[in-house]
């Protein structure tokens, strides 16, 4: 699935995707959330409240400050494993947004995640991501989140309307 990367600076943030010689970025500025077309200068601006404006949507793991991520999520310590010489931390939530099971290990004493484990109720649905850098307090230029020149904006269509005979998933609570 590639490589994916996230630098977030206060509301703004640009999300990448690496893969097999394509790179998809998604911007969000003062302006709004676009997605950048890879192949040609055309950027898609995603509508007003389509979920898209809060980094978290794009993985169900931590964006900004570990501990808080984690309170927020009200997390439960499952149990500790050893990896080399450091002590990981497994916590385990419900992403709010899909209600799938997520495993976050973090450095036990630094905080620092190292692995994302995510599954649904298919054996299709699930995911796991390595974290190979995660740094905060970086110093990020305000031009990271600029589209980028001669790129010509065009809206995206809303999304569909639910249907109201689906049923909807709601997260499992203890």
């Amino acid at each position: 699935m590639g490589t994916r990367s996230m630098k977030r600076k206060g509301d703004k943030f640009l999300w990448q995707v690496k893969s097999t010689g394509l790179t998809i970025n998604v911007i969000r500025n003062a302006e709004g959330v676009f997605l950048i077309n890879p192949v040609r200068p055309v950027a898609g601006q995603y509508p007003a409240k389509s979920g898209r404006e809060d980094p978290e949507g794009f993985m169900p793991g931590p964006v900004g400050d570990v501990k808080e991520f984690l309170a927020k999520r009200k997390a439960v310590k499952k149990r500790t494993e050893k990896s080399g010489k450091v002590t990981l931390a497994v916590y385990t939530y419900v992403d709010p947004r899909s209600g799938r099971n997520c495993a976050l290990y973090v450095n036990d004493k630094t905080y620092m995640p190292t692995k994302l484990l995510v599954t649904g109720k298919e054996a299709a649905e699930k995911i796991t991501a390595v974290y190979t850098s995660y740094k905060l307090g970086v110093p990020i230029p305000d031009s990271t989140f600029a589209l980028p020149k001669g790129v010509s904006v065009r809206p995206m269509p809303n999304p569909p309307k639910a249907d109201p005979n689906l049923v909807k998933v709601k997260p499992k609570t203890k």
